[in-house]
């Protein structure tokens, strides 16, 4: 039993040290200078039978249960995997001739047909049953869609044609979806992962009680740096909560934040990752190929809509430390200058390169990613901490093979999806059928789209439920007058949701467990703090300036508005303003709030003068209650 354990450890090692230096081969051009010359289909195939081979390895039948060795039914299943990816490999030119023709010979049956079951089954195992409920629908929906009523009856296809669309045509399995999980999204999860065990994690947390450590609801606050910064390398509400998490949600406990609300405060921060430039989530990237906006001009206009969603946070952190009277922690342990320098040196350069390289010069993913690994390499060497090792580059593999089992896998779904709503044309008929529901209205469709949004994401996970949208909905969002960029962030960002949303609320059932809280108390919580992220779509929708489109006046006056509106709102749901809230007060400062986020000018001016008012009420009465303290 011990030799089979072992045995699946080195083919876990062997599968994902594989994956991870193909696709850098691939990338970086270097196989172009060997004389391989591997297509893009082609190399999306490799990499597909890359994850699927591992998946049968890593992940068994039954999810939970501890894998000894692969039994026979998950070797014929690897054996398929291996098969129908390869075909596209060596007969290529075959392959392509194909399209959506009607013929296909019995081998590429046989193949078409498994390789769906295959992707459909490591859903199944490494993301859950209801993404694998929603793949199989989209699989299944075109062989009976002249059965289904209204906007979703549809002409009807053969198994030969649906199985051919899949599995022979562009837009099928080897579509868009996998072929960024091929390059882009492996190249980033890469470079996160060298960040990540080079100790990057540990210089964020130690810049983060250096700048709060001491203030007013410090540990909080350090939380919420610290997951910023790891956020923005990692580009994973989950994985950010597992990093960081263990250190930070105990230091707020014993700052005094009830358990819930200290593990709340960490999923949130942390989920502000999956948006956060300069990586942001795997979605960005295949934003990026629908919309044909450059991933660093993405990165740009999703900036401001991010540092808002973590000001709010920071806003309610601080206003509930001074509602409960928590004294800064004097006991804490704040770093040297000095050493907060000397430990985040590695990591400072490369960050700024990539940000260079991506955002101000506009290079290539694949370019941009590759100089960034090489500086961060460059870097880490000089300590003795930092420096990789022979093991450590084995296990980075592994992580990023387990990480890209759930990215990869649910690209495949998502080309699934496309492929079905490619062949069917259902997006244009929903489209169209999501504008007369909504009589016109732009918040109408958008209150629709969110509402999908929340319950597609309770299951899907972010990236199929963002690409079914904008294949579905998204349209509709722009015939009826919503910017193009505006209408895929929202989709994105309400995607987001899902991770701190109550009933699935991922991120809560990591942070539940190290705050010694339950799941549900965190995720209420959660949707309390995290309250900014389910209006910031709704504003930017009416407020593009929020994305940086519009002249800098009428930019710099939106974040203003929409600063002071989040402020406002923290005050009212934490009760504390220079003093304790009654509900009356709460209740105006929350229409304060409102009349400021409402893209109205009459609205933003009254909601003003009625804020400062209350604001500076608040503010007097506090002093006149101090006053008779002070004398005596």
């Amino acid at each position: 039993m011990a030799n089979s354990s072992r045995s699946i450890d080195l083919s876990v090692k062997i599968l994902s040290m594989g994956m991870c230096l193909y696709t850098i081969l691939y990338f970086t051009k270097f196989l172009n200078l060997i004389g391989i010359e591997p297509n893009y289909t082609a190399h999306r195939a490799i990499f597909l039978a890359f994850l699927l081979l591992l998946i049968f390895v890593l992940f068994p039948a039954r999810r939970g249960t501890k894998r000894e060795k692969v039994p026979w039914y998950d070797i014929i299943f690897m054996a398929l995997a291996l098969g129908a990816c390869l075909y596209p490999v060596f007969f290529f030119d075959l392959y392509t001739s194909h399209g959506i023709a009607l013929e296909m010979t019995i081998v590429e049956k046989v193949f078409g047909f498994a390789v769906i079951i295959l992707i459909l089954e490591g859903a199944r195992r490494v993301i859950g049953l209801p993404i694998t409920v929603i793949g199989l629908f989209f699989a299944i929906y075109p062989l009976c869609c002249q059965y289904f009523p209204g906007v979703l009856h549809g002409r009807g296809y053969s198994l030969d044609r649906v199985t051919a669309t899949m599995y022979l045509h562009s837009e099928g399995i080897l579509g868009t979806a996998v072929g960024i999980a091929a390059t882009v999204i492996i190249a980033f999860i890469i470079l996160s992962q060298i960040f990540i065990r080079s100790g990057a994690g540990d210089a964020f947390n130690s810049i983060a009680i250096k700048l709060t450590g001491r203030t007013v609801g410090g540990a909080a606050k350090s939380s919420i740096v610290a997951s910023g910064l790891v956020g923005m390398i990692m580009g994973s509400g989950v994985a950010n909560v597992a990093t960081t998490g263990p250190y930070t949600i105990p230091l707020m406990k014993r700052q005094g934040y009830r358990p819930e609300v200290a593990g709340a405060v960490e999923c949130v921060a942390s989920n502000g990752g999956h948006f956060m430039p300069p990586v942001m989530g795997a979605t960005v990237f295949i934003m990026a190929e629908f919309t044909g906006i450059p991933y660093g001009q993405i990165c740009v206009y999703a900036a401001i809509p991010a540092i808002l969603y973590y000001v709010c946070l920071f806003f309610q952190v601080d206003l509930t430390a001074r509602r409960d009277r928590m004294i800064p922690d004097k006991t804490i342990s704040i770093p040297s200058t000095t050493n907060v320098l000397k430990q985040s040196l590695p990591f400072i350069p490369p960050l700024l390169v990539l940000i260079w390289l991506l955002i101000v010069l506009g290079f290539s993913i694949p370019f941009s990613v590759s100089v960034t690994i090489l500086t961060l390499l460059l870097f880490t060497q000089f300590r003795k901490k930092t420096r990789f090792s022979g093991r450590d580059w084995v296990y980075l593999g592994v992580d990023v093979g387990k990480v890209m089992c759930q990215v990869g896998i649910a690209c495949a779904i998502a080309n699934v999806i496309m492929a079905s709503v490619f062949l069917t044309g259902i997006g244009q008929r929903i489209a169209v059928i999501a504008i007369q529901l909504a009589s016109g209205n732009s918040m109408i469709l958008l209150l629709i789209t969110a509402l999908g949004c929340y319950i597609l994401g309770m299951g899907s996970g972010a990236i199929v439920l963002y690409i079914t949208v904008a294949l579905l909905i998204i349209p509709a969002l722009i015939k009826i007058g919503i910017i193009l960029i505006a209408a895929h962030l929202f989709a994105y960002m309400m995607a987001c949701t899902a991770f701190i949303t109550p009933p699935v609320a991922l991120n809560c059932f990591v942070a539940a467990p190290i705050a010694g809280a339950s799941v549900m108390r965190v995720g209420w919580e959660s949707m309390k703090l995290g309250i900014i992220i389910y209006i910031i779509p709704f504003v930017f929708c009416y407020r593009p300036e929020l994305l940086t489109i519009g002249s800098p006046t009428q930019v710099i006056i939106g974040i203003l508005i929409v600063t002071a509106a989040a402020f406002v709102l923290a005050a009212a749901l934490v009760g504390y303003l220079f003093r304790r809230l009654n509900w009356m007060v709460r209740g105006i400062l929350g229409l304060v709030a409102t009349a400021l986020f409402i893209p109205n000018w009459q609205f933003n001016i009254a909601g003003a003068v009625v804020g400062v008012a209350l604001i500076l009420w608040l503010a007097i009465s506090r002093q006149r209650a101090l006053i008779p303290q002070v004398e005596k």
